[in-house]
This record gives C-alpha cells, sequence and structure tokens, in this order.
C-alpha cells in the first residue's frame, strides 16, 4: 500500500522574476528543493523538539530474510538508482544490481530467493519500467515482492507494488527531472537506514548521527541556491557555446555526474557526459583540449579526495577548462589553484553531499539551456506524464 505523506506537499504556483516575466517551471522546482527535502524529512523522519529523531517509513521488517535487492529504473531514476546501491550496500550489507529497466527483456536477472525488487520512478507510468516489473511479476510468482518509490499514489507502478514509498515532491511540470530526483535521493538515503538499522549493520549511535546529518540539509540547499544563482548563471554564459562537456565524480559522485551531463544534454542539447573520475584516465582523456570544459565533483572528506586533487592536476596539465564543485570550507585558491572556476557547496558528511552537489549542476543546466535560447521545460523530442490539481496531461 502507498505511504502517504502526511508532511507538507510543494505546491506549484507562477512566479516571476524582477521585470514581471513568468519563470520557467524548471527554475522554480529547483528553487522548490529545500521545501522539498523538508517534505521528506517531515514525511519519513518527523521531528519534535527534545526527541531523537525516528524512521517512519511504514514498511515491514525486510531483514528477516532479504539478501538482495534488484533496482528497475530509467533516466534520472537510474542514476538516484545507482546511488541507492551505493547506500544499501554499505551502510546495510545488502548484495545490490542496478539495471536499466529498458534493458530488462535483454538480459532478465536469475529469480534469486530472498529478493526485492526496486522500482524507481518519478511518474510511476514509465513504460519501460512497467514492462520490467511485469516481467519479474509473472517469473517470480509467489515470491514477488517490489517495493516502488514514485511521485504518484495513483501510478500503475504503485498499484503493482507490494509496498510504496511516495517522494512529496509535489507537481513535476518541467520535463526534466529536479526536485523529484533530489526527493529520490532523499527516500533512497532513509530507507538505506533503515535497512541498515533492521539488519544490524549500523548502531544506533550511526543511524542517529546521519539522521541528524539527514535533517541539515535543507537548510544548507536554500543557502546554496540562495548564493549560486548569479555565479551559475555567469558560468553559463562561457559554457553556452561549448561543443561538449565532461562531469567526473568518485563514488558517490559518479551518479551526480551522470545527472548532471544527463541535464544539460537534455535541457541545453550540449554533448555532455560523465564519467567516473578515474576511469576517465583509461580511453576518454584524449578528448581534453582547451575547448573542453570538465566539471570535476571533488568532494573533501571522501577516501579518494587527494586522488581527485591528482586527478585534476593532471586534467589541467593538459588544458581541459576545470570547473570544480567543491565545500567552501576546504576551498583554498593558494594551496588548490587547479580550478578555472568553481562551484562552492556548503560542508557535509561526505556521504551526504550528493545531495549539494547536484544543485550547482541543475542551475548550469537551465542558464546553459537560456543563454541558448531553449524552451526549458520542453525540451524536444521529450515527453514525460505528469498530474495536475486541476488536469492530467501527458506531455
Amino acid at each position: 500500500m502507498p505511504l502517504a505523506p502526511d508532511g507538507p506537499v510543494p505546491t506549484h504556483g507562477p512566479s516571476y522574476d524582477a521585470f514581471g516575466q513568468a519563470e520557467s517551471h524548471m527554475l522554480q522546482e529547483i528553487r522548490e528543493q529545500p521545501s522539498v527535502l523538508q517534505a521528506c524529512l517531515d514525511t519519513f523522519l518527523p521531528l519534535s523538539v527534545g526527541t531523537e529523531p525516528t524512521l517512519k517509513l511504514g514498511l515491514p521488517d525486510l531483514s528477516l530474510d532479504l539478501e538482495r535487492v534488484h533496482i528497475l529504473a530509467c533516466g534520472s531514476s537510474y542514476h538516484a538508482a545507482l546511488l541507492g546501491k551505493h547506500l544499501l550496500e554499505q551502510w546495510a550489507g545488502l548484495s545490490v544490481e542496478v539495471q536499466f529497466a529498458s534493458e530488462h527483456a535483454e538480459n532478465p536477472p536469475r529469480p534469486t530467493p530472498n529478493t526485492l525488487i526496486l522500482a524507481i520512478s518519478q511518474s510511476g507510468e514509465s513504460s519501460d519500467t512497467l514492462r520490467a516489473v511485469q516481467r519479474e511479476q509473472q517469473r517470480r510468482a509467489d515470491q514477488f515482492r517490489l517495493l516502488a518509490i514514485t511521485n504518484r499514489a495513483d501510478s500503475s507502478l504503485a498499484r503493482l507494488a507490494t509496498h510504496t514509498l511516495l517522494t512529496p515532491a509535489g507537481p513535476e511540470v518541467a520535463i526534466a527531472a529536479t526536485k523529484s530526483f533530489t526527493a529520490q535521493l532523499m527516500v533512497l538515503y532513509v530507507l538505506a537506514l533503515e535497512l541498515a538499522q533492521q539488519r544490524q549493520q549500523s548502531s544506533a549511535t550511526q543511524v542517529e548521527a546521519r539522521l541528524r546529518q539527514l535533517s541539515n540539509l535543507p537548510a544548507q540547499v536554500q543557502t546554496l541556491l540562495t548564493a549560486q544563482e548569479q555565479a551559475t548563471k555567469l558560468l553559463a554564459e562561457h559554457l553556452a557555446t561549448a561543443q561538449a562537456c565532461i562531469f567526473l565524480g568518485r563514488g558517490l559522485h559518479y551518479p551526480i555526474a551522470l545527472e548532471g551531463a544527463l541535464k544539460l544534454r537534455e535541457t541545453a542539447y550540449l554533448q555532455a557526459t560523465g564519467y567516473p573520475t578515474g576511469e576517465f584516465r583509461h580511453g576518454p582523456i584524449a578528448s581534453v583540449s582547451e575547448q573542453l570544459p570538465v566539471v570535476l565533483l571533488a568532494v573533501p572528506g571522501s577516501k579518494s579526495y587527494q586522488q581527485t586533487l591528482d586527478n585534476a592536476q593532471e586534467l589541467k596539465a593538459r588544458g581541459a577548462y576545470l570547473i570544480g564543485v567543491t565545500s567552501v570550507d576546504h576551498l583554498d585558491i593558494k594551496s588548490e589553484p587547479v580550478f578555472d572556476h568553481v562551484l562552492p557547496i556548503a560542508s557535509a558528511n561526505a556521504e551526504f553531499a550528493p545531495l549539494l552537489s547536484v544543485v550547482p549542476l541543475q542551475l548550469l543546466a537551465y542558464f546553459v539551456a537560456l543563454q541558448r535560447n531553449l524552451n526549458v521545460d520542453r525540451p524536444r523530442h521529450l515527453t514525460k506524464a505528469i498530474v495536475d490539481e486541476a488536469v492530467e496531461q501527458v506531455i
């Protein structure tokens, strides 16, 4: 059964710039992310003054026999799934496989016992995801268990699911996923904590510390948005004439690099590709030139931070125009002069930094598309199922 959000759901109303012009839905939805993240916390992590944080997912105890999780998703939801894989493996000690739902028919996984199918879809109406889920339902019969993460309680995916976690993002009208993506990430963080607790893979102290970190994120994202818009707009003016762009990230930030590249491709029609930072050296680095902007996610506190800075020096030596996404508290221009431009984010535990670092990449895609005079809300060739309070439509 779907778990209905009992926190405030962000509403989607018109917004205007300083000149009285209506702003795009995409920019509005990027700006709504602090309230969306807070709605996630209010729904799944209700806190009152003087109380300890307590999870409230409404799920049964899955730890009794659960050994594996198979995640099905497409597009931005697939990138969220990759981050979820890391969390479920590292925090909850599960074996996790992530698959493009669109590829499921070609390479269906062996139907192992004690496996949870996790399907992620903003609309819950992605035809590729629904077909993959239905095939799993037929193959697994009475062993079929489906957990859905979706933004719509009345969706086809929610009706197929054994249990549903609803992302309280409200209607997302722009085709490019922004606030629905960060909501999916937040739900995956909380799900990983719940399963870590159920499976006794994390101590109560570890879980509480991580929940406290999550509770700081809405305010941190709001501060980032307030500080970043103008700076990102100026960078976008530089990138608008680029022919291609590379996004690099390690570990938890590799999915964010993929998402940043996708946002730029789908909104600005710019040839953007995401790679694991270290893997870029093994072939793709041949494409680096002075004309190639490279966005490098360099988050202090991660196991490979120094290695990432070494990679940055290597890229700079080969002429790349290097854009760093890094923490403001660790930014030292004298010791780290490698970046041509910096998109600073607030200092945060490296495990939670993806929820911050994705925001300037969304803004960058938005402003580059604007510079190229494109319709940021309706990129060509793309459709999306949305539901508004007044009208239901497929766009």
